[in-house]
This record gives structure tokens, sequence and C-alpha cells, in this order.
């Protein structure tokens, strides 16, 4: 189903959708922490909502985007920025899979970005047979379905990620079956129980050494895009302050790095917060 006939085809689609926005367009938007949330309306209405406001798969508690309040979420969406995978591509691979998609433009596509030249820039919107309600499971799930449709930014896997709207959706097919998670929730806690042991050797080693880890060094250098700084500068500053970094050692690494786009206030309210969950811990 190609973009010319989505017009004729929309309103007989009946699949349900739940997730939660941002009210007020892009342009518009002051704080995009909070995200109302939305429960089983139709597609027309689904597509209206994520070509027009920012957005998120996930709901959460208080109406507050965090991973920490994950309430649950049934839809996984994947962004395509670097050029490898085409719409057509995409598209051809969810039919042989035989899987519900939808597939929107993002807002650099076709254009140049960062030395790359115009390609297929969009996200592949894929419903999921049930709805999980944890956020290990929605994030161990997003890296096996990324193997699948490779070259997928991985940013997007953060349960807690808010999506800019897309320009349109250009394609689209929900007459066959909703995804099944590939993962169980026994295998993601079992996958989840060996990534912390290796996380609790890898952090002695770290404080050992007060070493910065290969991974936060690649966020300061190289930042990440709109829409999960919030989340990144939290997650290096906590790690930095587990290694055994102080507060103005933490703000001195994240105010001179590629992070500091975010804003001086707002870098300083996330390692606030980081530190207190630290101290928690």
């Amino acid at each position: 189903m190609t973009e010319k006939n989505l017009p004729h085809t929309i309103s007989s689609v009946n699949s349900l959708f739940s997730f939660s926005f941002h009210p007020y367009k892009e342009s518009q938007a002051a704080n995009i922490t909070i995200l109302k949330p939305v429960n089983d309306i139709p597609l027309d209405r689904f597509i209206t909502a994520i070509t027009n406001f920012p957005w998120s798969c996930s709901q959460y508690k208080d109406n507050y985007r965090c991973i920490a309040n994950f309430i649950r979420a049934h839809i996984i969406a994947l962004d395509f920025d670097n050029g490898k995978l085409t719409i057509k591509e995409c598209g051809k691979i969810c039919r042989e899979l035989g899987i519900n998609f939808i597939i929107g433009t993002t807002k650099s596509h076709q254009i140049e970005k960062g030395g790359v030249p115009p390609c297929d820039r969009f996200r592949l919107v894929i419903p999921m047979e049930t709805f999980t309600h944890s956020s290990a499971m929605f994030t161990q799930n997003f890296i096996r379905i990324m193997k699948i449709f490779k070259h997928a930014d991985v940013a997007v896997k953060d349960a807690g990620r808010f999506l800019f709207p897309c320009k349109k959706v250009v394609d689209f097919d929900m007459s066959a079956v909703n995804m099944k998670w590939p993962i169980s929730e026994k295998e993601v806690e079992e996958i989840e129980k060996k990534s912390k042991e290796k996380r609790a050797e890898k952090l002695s080693f770290h404080q050992s050494h007060k070493i910065i880890p290969n991974w936060c060094m690649d966020y300061l250098k190289n930042g990440v895009p709109e829409g999960n700084r919030d989340n990144t500068v939290f997650k290096v500053a906590a790690y930095l302050f587990e290694v055994g970094f102080v507060e103005s050692e933490v703000e001195s690494l994240l105010l001179n790095s590629n992070l500091s786009s975010l804003g001086e206030n707002n870098v300083k309210k996330c390692i606030s917060s980081a530190r207190r969950k630290v101290i928690i811990r």
C-alpha cells in the first residue's frame, strides 16, 4: 500500500493503538517530559498524532517520561537515518515477515545531513501482539528486532525515548498480524541478570582505576540526537558518580562535551537527579 492509496484505505483499518504524545506541535512544545496517554485509538487518528506531535511508544506513571516511570507499551519504532536501508526495502522485509507496519518519513528525508548525501530517512512503526509492562522487555526485544532490520538507530531502543513527528506516512500494511515479542519474559530476565553481573564487574574495574569507560567517552565526544539527550546526560552522569567522580568533576566533563547542547541548566538538573539516584542506591 503506497502513499497515493492512503486516503482511500485508511478508514477501513480497525487496529487500535495506545501510546502517549505531547499535545502541542513540535514548534510549540515547551516540555517534552510531559506526555499525554491515549488508549485504543484507530489507525487514522494514530497517524494524525505521529505526523503532527512529539510522541512515545510508551506510557508513563504520572505522565512523566522517564524509564523509571514506564508503565506499558505495545509499539516498537525504529529510525533509519544513514541511507543503508531504503523505504522500499524496509516495506518488503515487513511484508515477507507477514507483520503489520507503518512507515513515515522523518524531517531529514532526502536532505543532506552531516555530510551524508540525501537518502531515505524514515521511521518504521511496528504494533506488537501484546503489551509489555517491563522496560527491560521493551529494550531487549528492540535490540533483537534491530537484528532483523539492520542499520536502525540504536538510540531509539530506550523505553523513555520520545520521537519527533514524521513528515508523512508513505507506506503501511495493517492486513497481516501484529508482531510477537521475539524474546520471552523469562529469556529477558536471564539476559538482564547476565548484563547486571557483567556491569558490576566492569564498574568495579572502573572504580579501582577511576576510568571513564569508552561508551561514556563516545557520548561526551559525539553527543546524541535530539529526543534522547536528557536520558543520556542522566545515564552518563550516574555512571560517573558510581565510578567515583565528584559533582564538580561530572559538571566539568558534561558541560565541556557535545552533550552540553542540552543547555547548562538542563545538564545540571540531570546531574543532580543522577547524583540523588546514586545516593539512594
